[in-house]
């Protein structure tokens, strides 16, 4: 579970990042 998150998580950075 804890992987799944540190994921999304990244995924997640990853998608906002450019946009900002």
């Amino acid at each position: 579970m804890v992987e799944i998150g540190v994921v999304s998580e990244s995924s997640v950075n990853l998608l906002i990042s450019p946009v900002f």
